[in-house]
């Protein structure tokens, strides 16, 4: 059993240090990590920000190729940004609803690039939609408060602090998943390759649960379960989450 675990450790790793590699040449990842740093040759950054009229109602719409994107609450409206000159993004505002995309692009094709952008938002606004849609990319979101939240990450981390998120979807490929001191109507995650940590803010007592995992762990309020935990409750108020290869943890 012992060489079992100790052939399958050395097998993880070595995948894992060519998949680090393979995703570096190619995508440009980690090249915040101080191994990378020194190779790393940005050029043509800018810098900006931009302004936003939109009332107290909203819709917050996504379609990022490669981009680090974070929303949060301050006094006013506006992004900011800073990325390479042909990872701009493009911002546009109508009836309500903030769009923000960029020019569609060959992800393989951008080397060692990027673009950090951060959406600020009044702290007396309601969201009702936050849709996202990152190719390859972080998203972060604090603070917030919306009906409905569905995202999909190809390839990169979804990270919600403090925020209220009403229906939630979130499809995720490669990368973790953490929700902290949030709350919710209903839960889906469904992970391929990934941790998920969930910290609700929340009674949970009439929730339908069904966490599992192929390959991984699943815990609840700090008891290990094996791969599987199921609790019936309320069909319209459920978490659901499915992780093919990763843990899971969910407290409240």
């Amino acid at each position: 059993m012992k060489r079992k675990i100790y052939l399958l450790a050395i097998s993880v790793i070595t995948i894992a240090c060519v998949t680090v590699g393979i995703l570096h040449n190619t995508f440009g990842f980690g090249k915040n990590s101080w191994f990378f740093r020194w190779s790393d040759s940005l050029k043509n950054k800018i810098s900006d920000t931009e302004e936003i009229e939109a009332g107290k109602e909203i819709e917050i719409i996504i379609d990022l190729s490669l981009a680090d994107i974070s929303i949060e609450t301050g006094k006013k409206y506006e992004m900011n940004y800073t990325c390479n000159e042909e990872l701009r993004p493009i911002l546009e505002v109508r009836n309500g609803q903030i769009t923000i995309t960029q020019k569609k692009k060959k992800i393989w094709s951008m080397g060692n690039r990027e673009c950090n952008i951060v959406l600020t938002i009044p702290d007396d606004v309601h969201v009702s939609v936050i849709k996202a849609d990152m190719d390859l990319g972080d998203l972060d979101i604090s603070n917030v408060k919306c009906d409905s939240s569905d995202v999909t990450c190809n390839l990169g981390d979804i990270d919600i602090k403090n925020s209220q998120l009403g229906t939630v979807d979130f499809t995720c490929n490669l990368g973790d998943c953490d929700i902290e001191r949030c709350t919710f109507t209903s839960l889906n995650v469904d992970m391929d390759l990934g941790d998920i940590e969930v910290n609700c803010s929340q009674d949970l007592s009439d929730f339908d649960i069904d966490i599992s995992c192929d390959m991984g762990e699943v815990e609840v309020n700090d008891e290990d379960y094996g791969k599987k935990y199921r609790r019936d409750g309320d069909k319209n108020s459920f978490i659901y989450i499915k992780n093919n290869m990763g843990d899971i943890s969910l407290h409240y």
